[in-house]
């Protein structure tokens, strides 16, 4: 906490109840919320805010169902620096992964972390946001790995900061941009595993093309 360190931002409305703007330990702000339940009228609000500043969206847990994700899509294309989404363990099904994988093409490419575990995604749900987080135009070329089980770190800082640890460049050491993609605890079924892993590596649909990536599911 120096001179220069970045302090909470005040919210206005119904949204300064519901949701807190905290400093990250990188860059801008992850925003977040001590309350029990998220609904479609808090997010809502969230869409008055500025949000140019915000790099992590961080509500798990937050009985976020179908509209609300709908419009969390449209929250997160308006932090024009966000980094990492973690909406693990909500009521999110595929009519809401639907709606935020519509989203997920116009968002930055610096987004590198989706976590959607512990929902109520299937395999069409879960393909769609394969295909348009792990195949979107515009991204770096590298090696992929696949990894099964295992849960998003709990850290709300971590979405950010953990995303140089993924993987090296190939021959090189240094961290390169990583995509990490958690749909595990959902009921995707060999079928749905399937679809999605055909995203990795340049697979099925023209999907990643050599893009470094963590997928668990």
């Amino acid at each position: 906490g120096g001179p220069g360190a970045q302090r909470p931002r005040h919210l206005r409305g119904r949204a300064a109840g519901r949701f807190v703007m905290s400093p990250s330990r990188g860059h801008g702000r992850v925003l977040s919320s001590e309350a029990e339940r998220i609904s479609v009228e808090d997010v809502a609000q969230m869409q008055q805010e500025e949000l140019d500043d915000v790099a992590a969206i961080d509500l798990p847990e937050k009985g976020i169902d179908n509209d609300a994700a709908m419009l969390l899509g449209s929250v997160a294309m308006r932090c024009s620096r966000i980094r990492a989404m973690c909406l693990r363990g909500n009521d999110i099904t595929d009519e809401g992964a639907d709606a935020l994988a519509m989203a997920l093409p116009e968002l930055p490419n610096s987004l590198t972390h989706l976590d959607l575990s512990n929902n109520q995604l299937t395999a069409p749900g879960a393909e769609a946001i394969a295909r348009a987080f792990l195949g979107r135009s515009g991204s770096p070329r590298a090696s992929a790995s696949f990894s099964c089980g295992g849960c998003f770190r709990r850290d709300p800082t971590s979405l950010i900061d953990a995303r140089a640890r993924l993987l090296p460049v190939a021959g090189g050491g240094q961290p390169s941009r990583s995509r990490f993609l958690d749909l595990s605890h959902n009921r995707l079924e060999d079928h749905g595993v399937g679809l999605v892993a055909c995203y990795i590596g340049g697979g099925g649909g023209g999907g990643l093309q050599q893009l470094p990536v963590r997928l668990r599911l």
